[in-house]
């Protein structure tokens, strides 16, 4: 990319002089921020030092994902088995009702068979006792 702007530069005589000043004037800037960056190197004691912190750092941080993940879990299974239960429940519950439906729609036919066998011989003799003085007048 540097080739280009110089052929570029060449061309042009003012822009060749403004091109070469632009190159050297970074080439003194880069040194100056590389030596800015350069930090002083740690012993081999602090090294090891922020090696065991960080890996401190990282068990901990680790050990709250575990605990989060765990909890998460837990929260799942517990809904789970609360649905589970209240389903089978809801079965149970409806298989009782089912049974006691049954069992009162068979005592209220009993109950009604019981109260047209009473009411048939007397409405027998309401007719009969009717029509007889009828038969009669």
């Amino acid at each position: 990319m540097m080739a280009i702007a110089r052929k570029a530069a060449a061309k042009k005589p003012a822009a060749k002089k403004a091109a070469v000043k632009k190159v050297a004037a970074k080439k003194p800037a880069a040194k100056k921020a590389r030596a800015v960056k350069k930090k002083p190197r740690l012993t081999i004691g602090e090294r090891i030092m922020k090696l065991e912190q960080d890996a401190e750092k990282q068990l901990k941080q680790m050990a709250n994902a575990l605990e989060k993940r765990a909890k998460a879990d837990l929260r799942k299974a517990i809904a789970r088995f609360e649905d589970k239960w209240l389903k089978e429940r809801k079965k149970a519950n409806s298989k009782r009702l089912v049974a006691v439906k049954k069992r009162h729609v068979t005592k209220l036919k009993a109950v009604k068979k019981k109260a047209t066998a009473k009411r048939k011989p007397a409405a027998r003799r309401a007719r009969k006792t009717a029509a007889a003085p009828a038969a009669s007048s």
